[in-house]
């Protein structure tokens, strides 16, 4: 994670760092303010020239998303919790 903001964000800063750092893709973790962000971020790396793809993932904190269960990453997280051990065996 790079960062994260709550709005007052400079959209010409952002692009700079994107191509100095030589990000490829921008993940956007938020609700409508994130989306719309993640959106003015892509306007501005299309008028700068900067290719990086943006993408917006919704999330909801009040399980708002239709058609989405509450357990929707259970699996997911399940998998992630029983492959950390062998992740981390040869690190020790």
């Amino acid at each position: 994670m790079q960062g994260t903001s709550r709005g007052g964000a400079d959209l010409k800063e952002i692009v700079r760092r994107i191509d100095l750092w030589g990000l490829t893709h921008l993940y956007v973790v938020g609700g409508n303010g994130g989306n719309a962000a993640a959106n003015a971020i892509n306007q501005e790396l299309q008028t700068a020239g900067v290719i990086c793809s943006v993408i917006g993932v919704p999330k909801s904190i009040d399980n708002d998303i239709l058609l989405v269960s509450v357990n929707a990453f259970l699996p997911e997280s399940l998998n992630a919790s029983f492959l950390t051990p062998v992740a981390t065996l040869g690190t020790r």
